[in-house]
């Protein structure tokens, strides 16, 4: 009786808002469930390079990686400097080091040089 007493354009608007609130409920599930997919891919891909890096980490290490916000990236940065690679990677950076260093002296002598040619266009200005 009381559907009865209801307008056509007041069903209308209570059908649309409840087929609405239904797709809202729907996406809000779709995005939760892209939301723990991302978590999960995100876990694996943290355990894989813990495992890369250190093969026998146990999973509380691992869980302890994932929970710092640091990510793989301090694992393996680590990993670099006190592991095997460590010399090589110290050699490379030495390397780039002077290499920087020459490249300096060289820009120092460019200035230099592009100095003496003004000196010398002044004096043959004044000439």
């Amino acid at each position: 009786s009381q559907a009865a007493k209801q307008s056509p354009e007041t069903r209308i608007r209570e059908n649309l808002a409840n087929t609405l609130t239904r797709k809202f409920v729907d996406v809000m599930k779709g995005y939760q469930n892209a939301q723990t997919k991302y978590k999960t891919d995100i876990k694996k891909k943290v355990k894989r390079q813990v495992q890369i890096v250190k093969p026998d980490a146990s999973t509380e290490e691992i869980d302890a990686v994932f929970r710092s916000g640091g990510g793989s990236g301090q694992v393996l940065k680590s990993a670099i400097l006190t592991g095997e690679a460590a010399d090589a990677v110290q050699n490379a950076y030495m390397q780039a080091a002077d290499r920087y260093q020459d490249v300096l002296t060289l820009e120092a002598s460019v200035a230099e040089l592009h100095q003496m040619f003004l000196d010398f266009a002044l004096l043959t200005e004044k000439q």
